[in-house]
């Protein structure tokens, strides 16, 4: 029965990515992510700025959108190599002894370089792994009043390393159809998209 189950299943795997030549080679998706490394960036940023003052100053994220990335893929054997755009903002308000002081808006510029390979490619059903490296535009800007007549604006901006490791990735449809992945990094912990094959 083992010896059965273990055919039937390679049969499977075997018969479900023969078929790649006859498929699209490219694809083109629009999405959103949650729990990004951002979300993680802006959580240790405000907890390291709460004990560095004793808990004097402290931070509010007041709003944060989820990551929207467009992406293109191209599709070679069961590989494929694609570069994604992504934008996420948050809004944050900072206070010092409980008293309002600041808001900021806070926006990041992604561009990302990603391979996957798909251990599972058929007309309706693909199943696939990867990896991503990039580089993440940061831009804050900012207002504060410090009980004062004047109020003090800021812009502050700076480029860092970015990644997306994908550990579980699914597509279900033909031309048209979804894709949910499951990882780490700049794309969140969990990225749903609508994706359309050509």
């Amino acid at each position: 029965m083992k010896k059965y189950f273990l055919f039937s299943f390679f049969a499977f795997l075997f018969f479900a990515n023969s078929s790649y030549a006859q498929q699209p080679q490219n694809e083109f998706s629009v999405g959103c992510g949650f729990i990004t490394s951002q979300d993680i960036f802006e959580i240790e940023q405000s907890m390291l700025e709460s004990i560095i003052t004793l808990g004097i100053t402290k931070s509010k994220l007041t709003s944060e959108s989820g990551v929207i990335g467009i992406q293109y893929k191209h599709f070679v054997g069961n590989f494929d190599f694609s570069s994604t755009f992504g934008y996420q903002e948050f809004k944050k308000k900072y206070y010092i002894a409980g008293d309002l002081v600041g808001k900021t808006s806070l926006e990041w510029y992604t561009f990302l370089a990603q391979a996957n390979y798909s251990y599972i490619r058929s007309n309706m059903f693909q199943l696939y792994s990867g990896l991503g490296f990039g580089y993440s535009l940061y831009e804050e800007n900012g207002k504060l009043d410090l009980q004062s007549n004047n109020d003090y604006k800021y812009e502050h901006g700076e480029s860092i390393f970015s990644y997306q490791l994908n550990l579980l990735g699914l597509r279900i449809g033909k031309r048209l159809g979804l894709n949910l992945e499951f990882g780490f990094g700049f794309k969140g912990v969990m990225n749903a998209a609508l994706s359309y094959q050509f």
